[in-house]
């Protein structure tokens, strides 16, 4: 909720049906969607990430530059920049970059894994806590309402395998065992990586040091980046 200390919630997570896995607008329909609070305040989305690595880089890419999201990828062991940006697009005969042409975002995964590993351990009433929705959908958590000793499988059982699986090995590096899925791992550390990229935490530090009369007047002119 405030400087470094940034609290980060668990909305929505696990994978989207596509009849085609080479077209990922079956992704925009999701993104589009207005998220709500308890006290039904409304929130779209505004920023994106999306690995980029794989044999679908090329769809990847082509998507990124429609709806704006930023293509990441994940750099080889321990970096001296948490983030490096890659320009992709050059016009044609020379390395003269394309304005407003594609990046790459190349991120230190361990460093940004790191944060995402110490943000687990914080308690869910401190400042700084990785929280979680209950797993359940509304009409679940109406019948255990009605019903006391029902209890329905918990929508993320799934997500824990995933945040579980990976460990450091003795050089501090964060490694996966073979044939274990780390889908939802990867993703989160690269929405971590995100928003301090970004700098969601700066922003929120200076919103709660901000006293009321020295607050400027907001204006509807700068428009803010959507996928």
């Amino acid at each position: 909720k405030y400087g470094p200390q940034l609290t980060s919630w668990l909305v929505r997570a696990g994978y989207v049906p596509s009849l085609n896995p080479d077209d990922f607008s079956a992704l925009d329909p999701i993104l589009e969607d207005t998220y709500y609070d308890q006290a039904q305040r409304s929130y779209r989305i505004s920023y994106g990430i999306i690995d980029s690595q794989g044999h679908r880089a090329a769809q990847v890419y082509q998507w990124c530059k429609t709806n704006g999201a930023f293509a990441a990828k994940g750099a080889q062991g321990r970096k001296v920049q948490p983030v490096t940006v890659s320009k992709l697009e050059f016009f044609p005969g020379g390395n003269k970059p394309i304005p407003g042409g594609l990046l790459l975002y190349n991120l230190d995964t361990h460093f940004h894994k790191d944060m995402l590993s110490n943000k687990l351990m914080v308690d869910i009433s401190d400042p700084g806590a990785w929280l979680l929705h209950s797993g359940h959908s509304s009409v679940q958590l109406s019948m255990m309402d009605k019903n006391l000793s029902s209890r329905p499988a918990n929508g993320l059982e799934e997500y824990a395998r995933h945040m579980c699986v990976e460990y450091r090995d003795e050089r501090g590096l964060w490694q996966c065992p073979d044939g274990k899925a780390n889908h939802l791992w990867d993703c989160e550390q690269q929405q971590i990586a995100l928003a301090h990229y970004i700098g969601f935490h700066n922003m929120a530090r200076e919103t709660a040091e901000q006293k009321p009369d020295t607050e400027q007047p907001k204006t509807h002119s700068q428009k803010s980046r959507r996928w």
